[in-house]
């Protein structure tokens, strides 16, 4: 078998969907006008980085970016709504971060996914409050 870019980035989709219990939409693909709050799954760079293990060569490591969008809204909320997606804690039911790690195979599809750092929120021309949280996925070629 060998890794299926499109398996994992609508797994990890998924996992963050069913997780993150705020009304957000969660696309697995930027569709540009989309509907906010949304967390848009992107390929980061390098988006692949192949021979991730000694030996068989069996281990890929894929990179993505976990686009965070609040809704336009006054400075105050769309803070607070980051801040609350952002922290981190097993006890905090809208972490994006507890989403994204509650099942690390995301589903068995990959050997390991965690998340190691978050942007700092900035404002976007349209006036959405946008952080970037950086995912990192190991995938075995033998399983994806």
């Amino acid at each position: 078998m060998s890794v299926n870019l499109q398996a994992i980035r609508e797994a990890l989709a998924a996992q963050v969907r069913v997780n993150v219990a705020k009304n957000i939409n969660v696309y697995a693909y930027d569709v540009g006008a989309g509907t906010f709050p949304a967390i848009n799954v992107q390929a980061a760079n390098p988006y692949v980085t192949y021979h991730q293990s000694f030996g068989d060569r069996a281990l890929a490591g894929i990179e993505f970016v976990l686009e965070i969008v609040t809704a336009s809204a006054d400075g105050a909320s769309a803070y607070l709504l980051m801040d609350a997606l952002l922290s981190p804690g097993l006890a905090n039911s809208v972490s994006v971060l507890e989403a994204v790690e509650v099942d690390p195979t995301l589903g068995g599809v990959v050997a390991n996914c965690w998340a190691s750092s978050a942007s700092a929120p900035r404002f976007d021309e349209s006036g959405h409050l946008v952080a970037e949280l950086q995912v990192h996925v190991l995938a075995n070629k033998s399983k994806s």
